[in-house]
């Protein structure tokens, strides 16, 4: 059963640009990304805050990346875990009573 009240804070940071650019890029799948980066932080944060930061690196030929980053003040991660996250086929289990 998991009757907890998440009432975390969501604050929105974008970089302003001091030139035009176009971004090209997949709306749909940027979408789906940052869903997913929301809801997986809102899902471990009970209190406290998310961060959505976008900006846009620098990169040869006049080219820029936007990057994009979610921080939040939830459960976290282990060191451990952290080690073990972009290995294929794994799934962490904090064992604190989260799915």
């Amino acid at each position: 059963n998991h009757n907890i009240n998440h009432n975390p804070q969501i604050l929105f940071s974008f970089q302003e640009l001091e030139t035009d650019c176009n971004l090209i890029l997949d709306q749909q799948r940027i979408s789906q990304i940052v869903l997913n980066l929301l809801s997986n932080a809102e899902k471990y944060t009970k209190q406290g805050m998310i961060r959505l930061r976008a900006s846009l690196i620098p990169e040869k030929n006049d080219t820029q990346m936007l990057r994009i980053s979610v921080s939040d003040t939830g459960i976290g991660i282990s060191p451990e875990q952290r080690e073990l996250m972009f290995k294929p086929r794994r799934i962490l289990n904090n064992n604190n009573n989260y799915p």
